[in-house]
């Protein structure tokens, strides 16, 4: 099995920064890089108060402003595949709790690509073929 290398790009979709200028950008100098994926989080409800303490940062506080946009991560993966060609695009954690069911069967990581069939032959369009999401049977 090849070593694959992928980048989380999680700071393009939070904050004062997040544009979809700066997806389209970093995920397509990702991808002429050699990386093989981008990962983003999946944090589209950020609470205005915590009691427990943040694990990742020495002080506990969360880094997260609930009032800064936070973009829907499978949204801008829908996004990013039409400004890419082959490089893997998913989430590095979904939390299907935030979503009703339907809406998160099938879609984790966008891992194929086809011509879109309503497309002709020789269009450049392309639209994904596969979604996957690892589901406990």
């Amino acid at each position: 099995m090849a070593v694959t290398f992928g980048c989380v790009l999680s700071q393009t979709i939070y904050g004062p920064t997040a544009s979809p200028a700066a997806l389209r950008t970093l995920t397509q100098q990702a991808e002429a890089v050699g990386f093989d994926a981008v990962w983003f989080a999946d944090h589209i409800i950020i609470p205005r108060h915590v009691q427990s303490l943040y694990p990742y940062a020495a002080d506990g506080a969360s880094p997260f402003a609930p009032d800064e946009p936070f973009y829907e991560p499978l949204s801008v993966l829908n996004f990013l595949a039409g400004c890419t060609q082959r490089i893997r695009l998913g989430t590095h954690v979904l939390i299907i709790p935030y979503r009703k069911v339907f809406q998160s069967c099938g879609c984790a990581t966008l891992s194929q690509r086809k011509r879109h069939p309503k497309r002709s032959e020789d269009s450049d369009d392309y639209a994904s073929a596969a979604l996957s999401l690892l589901r406990p049977d």
